[in-house]
């Protein structure tokens, strides 16, 4: 279009017509960026999380003794606790706080089962900052007390 526009030699508006395919070459190409940006953006978006999903869980299957907030695990993580736990909510089901407390939970009945653990020895190892918050958080999950648990093993 443009070598057919150039060879004419009569043509009065030859300037603003090349004037005009110019810019529009010039916005194609901004537009073919953009699209390669805006792509570039989603395959690390969903890199990103296709990384910090495994990296959570084993986290928290690792540290779950030691650190029960989501804040922690999303500080590790480089992400907002809102940002992980929605998206582990999407995939899971759960939100990131009832997967630390399931795992916790496990842990404590591992623990538990050992009789040569009292509810005061698993609280200790649990990072409880006392004995009743943690049979109140084993309470609210389980539906019986630690010693209760301990007594039907």
């Amino acid at each position: 279009m443009l070598r057919h526009t150039l060879q004419q030699k009569e043509n009065h508006f030859l300037l603003e017509m090349l004037e005009n395919t110019l810019r529009s070459l010039i916005l194609e190409v901004w537009n073919i960026i953009l699209r390669m940006y805006k792509q570039e953006n989603e395959f690390e978006h969903s890199f990103r999380w296709k990384d910090t999903l495994p990296r959570f869980l084993y986290l928290m299957h690792t540290n779950c003794r030691y650190h029960h907030t989501v804040k922690w695990y999303a500080d590790q993580l480089y992400v907002s606790p809102d940002a992980l736990s929605a998206k582990l909510k999407k995939l899971y089901g759960k939100t990131a706080n009832q997967l630390i407390s399931e795992s916790l939970i496990e842990e404590a009945k591992v623990c538990l089962l050992n009789p040569a653990n009292s509810v005061q020895d698993v609280a200790e190892k649990l990072c409880f900052s006392d004995q009743a918050s943690f049979s109140k958080f084993f309470k609210r999950y389980c539906g019986m007390s630690p010693g209760q648990f301990k007594k039907q093993a």
